[in-house]
């Protein structure tokens, strides 16, 4: 359709527009061809594919972002298109990079849609930045979760439909932990879901990697697998929109089938994931992943740092670990390598859950600012969605990750302008090049689930060698370029794009070693020139890998909760006003359990850090803290007293036991002396003849009776009775059993050869 008409001059453009009222095409053509700059419409033959009821909604809302920014922002043809089809009444699949401008997607139909618009987001974090993002949009949106505020006044507003968009997490949709939250309850009112237009499910990656049973593990957040009972609750007539730039098709299969999507009412946009300012790489870890030497090139060399230097000619980067305490440890350690004035201000920053939410916002903000202190993140997943910094020029996954999405959604943290040269280096253990890919056949990427790992389903003994799925592996053992593996792994299409050496993207030297000499050395890979590192790399020291707090073991929490419950319910009896509160409202569950889980050496030394940790305000800390904590001490002075007792007993256990293996080693050893007393005490009392007659002799039949009874009365009369011998080894016993002689002394006494012959009598 063509819309290329004279511009309407008569229109002034200075005074504010009311979009919603523009209702016939020629004004609404009039408006958008005045009012946008050329440069910043979309082009003439991108309107000739659409009706003119798409037309004319089309140009609205190019207005309506034109008219909400100010003029800064116009929509690109796939955000324009999403919008289209969520509003003329098809589902959304929109499968873009990060970086891409996804949120415009969920934005623009907030413009025009006249109605509730959801978005499913997965962390906290996220939320408040797009509530902040919304506003600056004109749109009023509300973050719900489970710290949203009980205030009914808060509820109430949501009631009232005074804000255009929520944003919830999933937990917040359906039954949690055996109830309702307060948000599924308002919905599952039709006086308040009829209004419900749009459902956005931000990062639907999430369904599939934390929302359902894989690899033998249950599911991370189950609610994310049950988005499909939650659409069934709603109108027929409400449209969904699936966002991420990490939807390989064995994950956009999952994302399809639990968001109930039909492919014949389903709109699908495909945006690269390759963005053309970023090269990918992979280095192999020198040694341990402790050997924080791996990651001293993020930083200038201390012999070359400029005595002008400043802040900004520090690139801005994010490192990825897989653990916070490698994580605290690895900061800490780069941030000992800065110029003397500059350590400890800040410019590097570790970044993950177990820090306080004060700590995280203010951190991200500084991040944030391009003329922030901080210019180096040390960050775990809480910093893989959601934290869009314009200027981050590299981001380092340090040590593989187990699946490919999840490497690849951090990947997208960097050169998220589109514009300025960025790198993502992928550092990695040597070990995931022996893992054996042969039984998985060469095409893995066609595979079901190309992240499930080599070694089959996994438990919880399973050791990260074992985690590693055939995707990552693949991606580490292959030779190809990493940005058309890369575009394999997605279902995706790009340019090839290589050939850089890591100095045109860092400060510093890499760390090398040499796979003939074994030698370490930093510089470039090819440099002929190779200065071995003579001392051995510093590693970080054992107090830093330590660095994450000890919580409390699970096989305490049940008691503590019993415990705390207890108070919790004598505190409420005891005050005047129980008749109006619940038990409840003096301190949560939740907050329960959180508190059965921390310790108070390692989280609540204060009656600040237990309010803090609770986010609960000063008027209750006042009120109720200084008794929970004297709750929490008997607990764990009851701990600590049972635990002692315990170590008694069983060192009481352990001497008993000893005892008696000696009282049994005793009796042993007195059989064994008692036996030899005998057979010594024989061989001394009756010693082996002189000489004797020949065997022969003695067979022979005696010459007559009178002698051979005299003989025979002889013999009877020279032998020794066989009481003799057991009489005195007994005397020898208790000789040694009074002291009187000891067991050396007795086999010295005893120590005479034994000799017995046919002719010793017994």
């Amino acid at each position: 359709m063509q819309v290329d008409t004279p511009e309407d001059t008569s229109m002034d453009v200075s005074l504010p527009i009311d979009v919603s009222k523009l209702t016939k095409m020629e004004d609404i053509e009039a408006a958008y061809r005045t009012r946008i700059p050329a440069d910043r419409r979309l082009p003439d033959g991108y309107w000739t594919k659409h009706n003119s009821r798409l037309l004319a909604l089309g140009m609205k809302l190019c207005l309506a972002l034109h008219t909400a920014t100010d003029g800064r922002i116009s929509p690109k043809e796939f955000q324009l298109d999403s919008a289209l089809a969520l509003l003329s009444g098809k589902d959304s699949e929109v499968d873009a990079g990060t970086g891409s401008g996804k949120t415009i997607c969920m934005i623009l139909p907030a413009l025009l849609s006249g109605g509730l618009s959801i978005i499913v987001s997965p962390l906290k974090t996220v939320q408040e930045g797009q509530v902040k993002e919304l506003a600056r949009f004109g749109v009023r949106a509300f973050a719900v979760n489970e710290d949203t505020s009980k205030d009914p006044k808060v509820w109430q507003d949501v009631w009232a439909l005074k804000y255009t968009v929520l944003i919830v997490q999933p937990e917040q949709l359906s039954m949690h932990q055996g109830h309702f939250s307060r948000l599924a309850r308002i919905i599952n009112n039709k006086k308040f879901s009829k209004h419900i237009r749009l459902v956005h499910v931000d990062e639907a990656h999430f369904i599939h990697l934390a929302g359902i049973k894989r690899h033998g593990r249950p599911a991370f957040r189950p609610a994310w697998g049950n988005l499909g009972p939650f659409r069934l609750k709603l109108s027929k007539h409400v449209r969904f929109q699936s966002l991420s730039g990490t939807q390989p098709p064995h994950i956009k299969k999952t994302i399809r089938e639990h968001l109930l999507f039909e492919e014949t009412r389903l709109h699908c946009i495909k945006i690269t994931s390759n963005r053309p300012n970023i090269c990918s790489a992979t280095h192999s870890i020198v040694g341990s992943l402790d050997d924080f030497s791996n990651l001293v090139y993020t930083l200038p060399m201390t012999s070359v740092w400029p005595p002008d230097f400043c802040l900004e000619d520090l690139k801005k980067g994010v490192i990825f670990h897989e653990s916070i305490e490698r994580c605290t440890a690895a900061a800490n350690f780069l941030d000992k390598r800065l110029p003397t004035d500059l350590q400890g201000k800040g410019i590097i920053r570790p970044f993950h859950a177990g820090m306080s939410k004060p700590y995280l916002v203010s951190v991200l903000e500084d991040f944030r600012d391009p003329k922030g202190t901080c210019r180096q993140l040390h960050a775990t997943e809480i910093a893989a969605v959601g934290i869009d910094v314009k200027d981050v020029a590299y981001v380092v996954q340090y040590g593989v990750t187990n699946e490919v999405p999840v490497m690849l959604q951090r990947a997208g943290r960097a050169g998220r302008d589109g514009v300025s040269e960025c790198i993502f280096l992928l550092q990695t253990e040597k070990f995931v090049e022996k893992i054996n890919l042969r039984p998985f056949g060469e095409n893995i990427w066609s595979s079901d689930d190309p992240d499930q790992p080599h070694s089959g389903d996994l438990n919880d003994r399973s050791k990260k060698e074992q985690r590693v799925g055939i995707g990552m592996a693949k991606i580490l053992q292959s030779d190809k370029c990493l940005r058309e593996t890369f575009a394999e792994a997605n279902g995706d299409t790009t340019d090839d794009g290589n050939g850089f050496r890591f100095g045109s993207f860092f400060p510093g030297e890499m760390l090398y070693e040499d796979p003939k000499t074994k030698k370490r050395y930093f510089g470039d890979v090819d440099n002929p020139r190779k200065n071995e590192i003579v001392t051995k790399p510093t590693v970080a020291p054992e107090s830093l890998k330590r660095a994450r707090p000890k919580y409390r073991p699970t096989g305490y929490r049940p008691a503590l909760v019993h415990a705390l419950e207890k108070w919790r319910f004598d505190a409420w009896k005891a005050s005047p006003i129980r008749g109006a509160i619940l038990a409840s409202s003096i301190l949560p569950k939740e907050c329960i359990q959180r508190l059965s889980m921390l310790t108070l050496e390692d989280h609540l030394t204060s009656e600040d850090e237990l309010a803090e940790a609770l986010d609960l305000p000063a008027s209750w800390k006042a009120k109720y803290a200084k008794p929970i904590l004297g709750v929490i001490r008997k607990f764990e002075d009851d701990v600590k007293q049972l635990k002692q007792d315990a170590k008694v007993e069983e060192e009481e256990r352990l001497k008993r036991r000893k005892i008696e293996e000696a009282k049994q080693s005793f009796e042993k050893a007195s059989e064994e002396m008692e036996r030899a007393a005998r057979e010594n005490a024989l061989a001394q009392l009756c010693p082996a003849p002189t000489a004797g007659p020949r065997r022969s002799a003695r067979l022979a039949k005696p010459a007559d009776s009178g002698n051979n009874a005299a003989a025979s009365s002889s013999s009877i009369a020279a032998e020794p009775p066989s009481e003799v011998a057991a009489a005195k080894a007994q005397e020898l016993l208790q000789q040694v059993r009074d002291g009187v002689l000891s067991f050396d002394e007795v086999r010295k006494m005893l120590g005479a050869r034994r000799h017995i012959t046919d002719a010793t009598p017994y």
